[in-house]
C-alpha cells in the first residue's frame, strides 16, 4: 500500500458540524474503499489566495492514508460530485519524508514561530 495525502476545501459558510460531517464522510470512503486513515485533521476555515465559486474563504481539511493506487482516483472523483467541496488534491507522499505531524500542532508556520 502507498501512502497519499488529500487536502480537501471545504465552503466557509458551512457549521462546524457541517464540516466535521464532510471529514467523517471523506474518512469513512477511503476506509470503505480499502483504505487505511493515519490522520484526519480540520485546519479551521482560512482566508484563499483567489476567490474560488465566489468564496474568499474555505475550511481545509488535510487526511494522511495508505491504500491502493486506485483509491485516490476514486477519491477525487467523489470530491468533485460533492456540493459542499470545493477543491480537492491528493499526492503521493513517502513514508520517510519527514513530513511535519498534522495532529496537535499546525503545519503552517505562524509569525510568532520565525523571530
Amino acid at each position: 500500500m502507498a501512502h497519499y495525502e488529500s487536502m480537501v476545501l471545504v465552503k466557509s459558510s458551512l457549521s462546524d458540524e457541517e464540516i466535521n460531517g464532510v471529514l467523517e464522510k471523506i474518512r469513512a470512503l477511503i476506509v470503505r474503499l480499502g483504505g487505511q486513515v493515519t490522520e484526519a485533521v480540520n485546519w479551521g476555515k482560512k482566508k484563499l489566495a483567489y476567490e474560488i465559486q465566489k468564496d474568499k474563504k474555505a475550511a481545509f481539511l488535510i487526511f494522511r492514508f495508505n491504500a491502493a493506487g486506485t483509491v485516490p482516483k476514486e477519491l477525487d472523483r467523489a470530491c468533485r460530485f460533492d456540493e459542499l467541496i470545493l477543491r480537492s488534491m491528493t499526492v503521493a507522499i513517502g513514508e520517510d519524508e519527514g513530513l511535519p505531524a498534522l495532529v496537535g500542532q499546525s503545519a503552517l508556520s505562524t509569525p510568532e514561530s520565525r523571530d
